[in-house]
């Protein structure tokens, strides 16, 4: 059985070195890929050196998130990996993470991801435990910021793996495809757990798999990054996997979360990125209008059943 972990990075050869590092301390066999994506502070050389069987792959351009790792999905597809890993370059995987995450698999045939407990690097609380999708159809990480006195230490099915540490099967994207790279990053992860939702697919939380996490590590380096994707991506993910019936009944909550972010955005001195965020939205619609139909016309999802995701 072939298993990859695919971790993005830009410019992070500190958190690369770590992370690799507790890859290779896994308690199963895995194929590492890194992509480094407009990458020159020397993590190829690192790791061409250090790690000669690790898999680089360079690109000179900044491919974001999904792009990055979108290239190593599909190299890992290409050489027959059953499962795909991803994991965050600033993240740190315990030594049986990979092997839990597998288990979960085998045990779980319906899964087509499962996502992990992530946890801060240095303090006993939640990073994420995988995603809302709340009333207001916004995303948000499970337990953020909540200290970890066991309170999500149940496997569990779940509305979104957080792309940061989630396991995935070649499969399921041969089924739902990879990820958006409109989005670019940021909600690429929720986006592609909805589709496996409408493709009827299961989505599940293991807990036993852990990762530790420094949060924001490479986006808070350019500024305005958060909130030109947030405001871009918030309304994608609307747009293209919501129900008509439940996009209708949402509509003036989205719109209000919306305008309050956008708002909030302009007090922070950063409403020249929310405006760019919000015209690249409005360049990407149709597109993802017509992706819409296509996701929504094969759903295996009623609107009930889709309502019965959100929190």
């Amino acid at each position: 059985m072939k298993i990859s972990v695919v971790v993005p990075t830009l410019n992070s050869i500190e958190d690369v070195k770590e992370c690799v590092a507790s890859i290779k301390k896994q308690s199963i066999e895995c194929t590492v890929i890194v992509v480094a994506n407009g990458t020159t502070d020397g993590t190829q050389r690192y790791l061409s050196h250090e790690y000669p069987d690790v898999v680089v792959l360079s690109y000179l351009k900044p491919l974001g998130f999904a792009g990055a790792v979108n290239a190593g999905i599909l190299y890992s597809i290409k050489e027959g990996a059953k499962y795909i890993a991803l994991l965050n370059n600033d993240a740190i995987a315990d030594k049986k993470w990979l092997s839990e995450l597998v288990d979960a698999m085998e045990s779980h045939p319906k899964a087509g991801i499962i996502t992990s407990k992530i946890l801060h690097m240095n303090e006993n609380k939640y990073d994420s435990t995988g995603e809302y999708y709340t009333t207001w159809l916004l995303p948000y990480p499970r337990g953020r910021n909540v200290k970890d006195k066991g309170q999500y230490d149940t496997p569990e099915n779940i509305v979104s793996g957080s792309g940061g540490a989630s396991i995935y099967r070649s499969e399921l994207f041969r089924q739902v495809g990879l990820f958006d790279e409109d989005f670019f990053a940021y909600y690429e992860d929720v986006d592609i757990s909805l589709r496996a939702h409408h493709a009827g697919w299961d989505v599940r939380y293991q807990p036993t798999a852990v990762v530790r996490h420094k949060i924001g590590g490479t986006s808070e380096r350019i500024k305005g990054f958060t909130t030109l994707q947030t405001m871009k991506n918030l309304p994608l993910l609307y747009i293209k996997n919501v129900p008509a019936r439940i996009l209708l009944i949402s509509f003036w909550k989205f719109n209000l979360a919306y305008c309050l972010f956008f708002a909030r955005s302009i007090t922070r001195l950063q409403g020249r990125y929310a405006l760019i965020g919000w015209l690249q939205f409005l360049l990407l619609a149709p597109d993802k209008l017509l992706e819409r139909r296509k996701i929504l016309s094969t759903s295996k999802l009623s609107s009930d059943e889709f309502r019965a995701l959100l929190v």
